[in-house]
């Protein structure tokens, strides 16, 4: 088998790097572009949110939700059934009086977008007075949430 033999005075010929430097850079463009596509993807009003109670309370109690959009502006889904309304609607205070009721069987959670803080401190403490459990989430404004049931809010 014959081999290259490098003679004296000769020099070894400098490695090539080109072949790597294109994967390289074909890599990264690829990269790039998937991320682009992820990132388009994630544009205001297509992101729908799952609204899923902790499993371990859920187990012994079942969950209302009520979703503060701002303005006093509120979505009720409870029992299968959603609605939009006013925080200071008699079903708003209808919810929590049954929550209050059910001996720990029922609980609230409250999803609050950014323009719903206010309304989600004034609901939080009647809540808090009436004595039941509530839990809350922090929603993006462009959010749609989807409650369990599959009913989209």
């Amino acid at each position: 088998m014959p081999r290259c033999r490098i003679q004296r005075g000769q020099s070894v010929p400098p490695v090539s790097l080109f072949s790597f430097l294109d994967i390289l850079a074909g890599t990264t463009g690829i990269l790039i572009l998937i991320i682009a596509v992820f990132f388009l993807q994630l544009k205001d009003g297509k992101q729908i949110i799952q609204l899923i109670a902790d499993a371990s309370i859920a187990q012994k109690s079942i969950p209302s939700y009520i979703i503060c959009n701002g303005a006093g502006k509120v979505e009720i889904h409870d029992g299968g059934l959603s609605f939009t309304t006013s925080l200071s609607d008699q079903r708003v205070s209808a919810l929590i009086e049954q929550i209050r009721k059910s001996n720990d069987s029922q609980y609230l959670i409250i999803g609050v977008r950014p323009d719903g803080f206010d309304d989600f401190e004034a609901l939080r403490a009647r809540a808090e007075t009436a004595g039941i459990k509530i839990g809350y989430e922090p929603l993006d404004q462009g959010w749609r949430i989807r409650a369990p049931g599959g009913k989209l809010l």
